[in-house]
C-alpha cells in the first residue's frame, strides 16, 4: 500500500471547509462531507502520495498557495 502523507495546511483547509459548511449548510451536510473524505481512497504504486493543499477551484490559485 502507498502511503499518503496529508500536509498540516491540507488537514487546515480541509477543516476550514468544514466549518464554512457548518456555518452555510448546516451540521449534517458538513459530517456528510467529512466522511466523504475520509472515505476517499488513493491507488499508487510505488511512490508516495503528499497532500499538500486542498483548495477550492474557485480561487486564485498560485505557487506561493501550494507551497509547503
Amino acid at each position: 500500500m502507498t502511503p499518503v502523507v496529508v500536509s498540516p495546511r491540507a488537514d487546515a483547509d480541509v477543516d476550514a471547509m468544514l466549518e464554512h459548511l457548518t456555518d452555510v449548510a448546516g451540521p449534517a451536510v458538513a459530517s456528510r462531507y467529512s466522511q466523504e473524505l475520509d472515505a476517499i481512497v488513493y491507488d499508487y504504486d510505488g511512490n508516495t502520495v503528499v497532500i499538500v493543499r486542498v483548495l477550492d477551484g474557485r480561487r486564485d490559485i498560485t505557487r506561493r498557495l501550494v507551497r509547503q
